[in-house]
């Protein structure tokens, strides 16, 4: 699924503000992905049907390539209902 990332991005600017730096290198630019991910409970290894997923949009540091997930769900791109569609 397809997200609007100037939605995201204003999301980010409001919450971080306009420079938030990269825990791991200091760097100021990011990426944000136009996808929406599923992050799922780990079961060692296992795939579970039915299990817990988490709809994320990853934001990604142009310099080091450390990501960050934004939750989908709390941004309201997607329904809490809608992950087990």
């Amino acid at each position: 699924m397809k997200v609007d990332t100037n939605l995201v991005i204003g999301h980010l600017v409001k919450t971080w503000g306009e420079h938030k730096q990269c825990p791991m290198c200091g760097h100021t630019e990011w990426t944000v992905s136009e996808m929406i991910v599923e992050l799922r409970e780990y079961h060692q290894g296992n795939l579970v049907a039915g299990g817990s997923v988490f709809p994320s949009i990853p934001i990604t540091c142009t310099n080091c390539a450390t990501s960050q997930f934004v939750n989908a769900i709390l941004l309201g791109l997607v329904d809490a209902g809608e992950e087990n569609d």
